[in-house]
């Protein structure tokens, strides 16, 4: 399972429908408050989650899930507009396992996916 927070209504929702179509299942959350609340209740597979949203931030979100034992090992893609070089490092420093800025290419960002799913397997 895969988890989207993204308060974006419209880029949520087509993240959420390619994601179904490659045959995932997904679920959502629309700020970054309730995408931890998600996480920690049903432990996905990975998360893919913007940075500026209302209620929390995706980097709080990244800083919460980090400290969780039960999460720490979650997969982390930030997915965000934000392109500055200072995000992209606290991200890093955070512990986000690959950071994406918007638009991107819907293949570009299953190909994200895929390496980080296998990689996870593979431990």
């Amino acid at each position: 399972m895969i988890l989207v927070i993204e308060d974006n209504f419209q880029s949520r929702e087509l993240l959420c429908d390619y994601l179904e179509v490659c045959g995932f299942s997904v679920v959502s959350a629309d700020d970054g408050k309730a995408g931890l609340e998600v996480a920690n209740q049903q432990l996905p597979d990975l998360i893919i989650s913007d940075i500026d949203m209302p209620w929390m931030n995706g980097f709080q979100v990244l800083e919460h899930l980090r400290h969780n034992p039960q999460t720490a090992h979650i997969p982390f893609v930030v997915y965000t507009a934000a392109s500055e070089r200072h995000r992209k490092t606290l991200a890093t420093h955070l512990g986000a396992n690959a950071y994406l800025t918007k638009p991107s290419d819907l293949s570009a960002i299953m190909q994200v996916i895929n390496q980080q799913l296998q990689s996870r397997a593979a431990l």
